[in-house]
């Protein structure tokens, strides 16, 4: 079942008034525009997993993005899933620079990450602790008098940061910020922050936790990933986004299979994703649609095995994809546009094309029922080979979707049990 997504944005702008980067805020949903208190753990692990989900290198027209850093963030429980040059990192104003919270710091900016001091307010030991790690200071001018103002500008003169001045709501406290020496600006004056919504379907959180044990062992292979991910189909999909973000930056390579994204991601990477999707919140699919989103995929790789063609991957690939738009509510020009998928397997997708096409549409045909709807000079045998291949897909996901719900009511047990 598909799932709504919601991020906002708010523009970031020098003092030529051009937009020069954004700030990304957490939204739980599309009425209220404004931060609705939850877990922040869960917020740092859901804001970058929705920021991909909504495409940040378009969100974000190519600038960088400000996010919010936590505790968890910083100190790198929470991994941070984009590049080193995209993103800033805000560290929040509550948070206490004691050595743990200094030593995060300290390692992201030894990765290249730019950190931000969030909502500075004064003068403090506070503020004198963590300015060596700054690349940027944002003072919120709502919370101080201009005596205050003045001082805090004179005092950061000194230091090699950009002021940003945050929350201004009118003219006169931009030039005024301006003629302090502030250079970036962000407020309601200039722009308020704009709900953004998106699409996406989630992994269980069985699935995502299996997952992350995986990844965790020494000898794991690109072939053991694969197979737990064709079993899951949202877990599928989200891959495929990741392998089309991989994409943006230089690899312009399609992909015929999960096991080809994944060789294209990497374990590493998968690693760190697999770490998010596991602290958010998972949203189950309905055990029907999930099963025959599997039998789908089966049952294509069994027919392109039927007749011979070294392409079960792909044929896997092209089933379950195929299958997204019962899941997401979306058309499957939209969901093959959203991937880096082979010319050959978003045809046969989008509209039956080439070998993976006739095998798509032959797999839907059985499916139906129709099989009279086939050539009517098949063969009694590959008629019967065509019935196999379909009992035998079905058998596969009854198979599949059994073994996660026995494992799934496991660990319920064992993490109820006293």
């Amino acid at each position: 079942m598909a799932t709504s997504v919601f991020l906002a944005r708010q523009p970031i702008y020098d003092n030529t008034l051009k937009t020069v980067a954004y700030e990304i805020l957490f939204r739980t949903n599309g009425i209220e525009n404004h931060f609705l208190g939850v877990d922040h753990e869960r917020i740092s692990a859901e804001l970058m997993l929705n920021a991909q989900t909504l495409d940040i290198a378009n969100l974000s027209n190519g600038k960088p993005f400000f996010i919010n850093g936590d505790r968890s963030l910083i100190e790198g429980d929470i991994p941070i899933i984009f590049e080193a040059d995209r993103v800033v990192v805000e560290i929040l104003e509550d948070l206490i620079p004691d050595e743990s919270l200094l030593e995060g710091c300290a390692r992201l900016k030894s990765k290249g990450f730019h950190l931000a001091l969030d909502d500075v307010v004064g003068i403090d030991d506070r503020l004198v602790t963590l300015l060596p790690f700054a690349t940027y200071v944002k003072v919120d001018i709502r919370q101080v008098g201009e005596d205050e103002l003045i001082a805090i500008a004179n005092y950061l003169r000194g230091y090699p940061v950009t002021l940003l001045a945050e929350k201004v709501e009118t003219w006169a406290e931009i030039e005024m910020c301006h003629d302090l020496g502030f250079s970036l600006f962000q407020g309601y004056a200039l722009s308020r922050p704009q709900l953004i919504e998106g699409q996406t379907i989630s992994p269980s959180s069985l699935s995502a936790t299996t997952l992350m044990a995986k990844l965790s062992s020494e000898d794991v292979s690109i072939s053991d990933i694969s197979s737990l991910v064709m079993t899951d189909p949202p877990m599928a999909y989200r891959l495929l986004k990741i392998a089309a973000d991989g994409t943006n930056h230089g690899m312009a390579r399609e992909v015929r299979s999960i096991a080809e994204a994944i060789s294209i991601i990497g374990l590493r990477r998968l690693k760190t994703w697999a770490i998010l999707l596991s602290l958010s919140d998972s949203i189950e699919i309905p055990r029907e649609q999930f099963t025959m989103a599997l039998l789908r995929a089966r049952l294509c790789e069994n027919l392109a095995l039927i007749d011979g063609l070294a392409i079960g991957q792909e044929a896997y690939t092209t089933g379950l994809v195929s299958y997204l738009d019962i899941l997401m509510g979306l058309s499957r020009e939209k969901i093959v546009g959203e991937l880096p998928l082979d010319v050959e397997v978003a045809e046969a997708i989008e509209s039956y094309g080439g070998q993976l096409g006739s095998i798509l549409k032959t797999a839907e045909t059985i499916e139906g029922g129709n099989l009279n709807l086939l050539d009517a000079e098949l063969s009694p045998n590959y008629v019967k080979d065509l019935n196999d291949a379909y009992l035998e897909a079905a058998s596969f996901a009854d198979r599949l979707i059994a073994n996660l719900l026995t494992e799934d009511e496991s660990a319920t047990n064992s993490n109820g049990a006293l």
